[in-house]
């Protein structure tokens, strides 16, 4: 089932669940190394903010693997880890059959924050993904700015000045102020269109959808949604 489903250097994300309803899931993307049975998988250990995270063998988790065919879930754990040709890899081991997954329907709010962002090229999106690293290149990069429609907590749509490719990756920082915290969230993500704003010569709307986001960041995202719809109902109200 599982070479049917995806192939070497496919994407996958671990979901690693909170013993605490109140804390945020973690989760970790990385990609296919090898796929040794229809049961049994290996993984480049995953990166988060510049730093290698070393899983512990033994760790359950949520496996999400992403191929042509769409997004699939399964139960899975952590049966083994090592090093290779100087490449830190674990050994995943299925506890569940993958299921092909729907994404999450998220609330989605109209508002007004800003954002600003830089273009991968092809070669940096590639290292991104094998590294978790910002290039070097991207660091030279001057941001552009541009202001949100509407967000969710799978994705929004922003302005801005300049026309983007559909398929496109981007690296963001979106600065989302939350019970008087400002909070500047990084997130990667892919563009699924971008169109001429009528009536306003020179800007472009841009639908984007979130690839990589840490999960205690997107929570942010949903409790800000959240608390401006309170305050909306309550204006409404008086």
């Amino acid at each position: 089932m599982l070479s049917k489903v995806v192939s070497v250097g496919n994407r996958i994300d671990i979901v690693i669940k909170k013993a605490r309803l109140e804390d945020a899931d973690v989760s970790y993307p990385s990609k296919i190394y090898d796929i040794i049975s229809n049961d049994r998988l290996v993984c480049a250990m995953p990166i988060h903010n510049n730093k290698l995270v070393l899983l512990a063998t033994g760790t359950r988790f949520e496996l999400y693997l992403y191929s042509t065919l769409g997004m699939y879930r399964c139960k899975a754990v952590i049966s083994d880890r090592y090093k290779e040709n100087n490449v830190y890899l674990f050994e995943i081991e299925l506890l569940s059959e993958p299921e092909k997954h729907q994404r999450r329907q998220y609330y989605r709010m109209e508002t007004l924050l800003d954002i600003k962002y830089k273009p991968f090229s092809e070669e940096e999106y590639e290292e991104y993904e094998q590294n978790g690293i910002i290039s070097g290149t991207m660091e030279e990069k001057n941001y552009v700015n541009g202001t949100t429609v509407d967000i969710s907590g799978g994705g929004m749509k922003f302005v801005s000045k300049e026309q983007l490719e559909p398929g496109v990756q981007l690296y963001c920082i979106l600065t989302v102020n939350y019970l008087g915290i400002e909070y500047n969230i990084g997130i990667v993500g892919n563009i699924l269109t971008s169109v001429s704003v009528i009536n306003r010569s020179g800007f472009y709307e841009h639908r984007m959808e979130y690839m990589t986001i840490n999960g205690n960041e997107r929570e942010i995202i949903i409790k800000y949604i959240f608390e401006e719809e309170r305050k909306k109902r309550k204006n409404r109200k008086v």
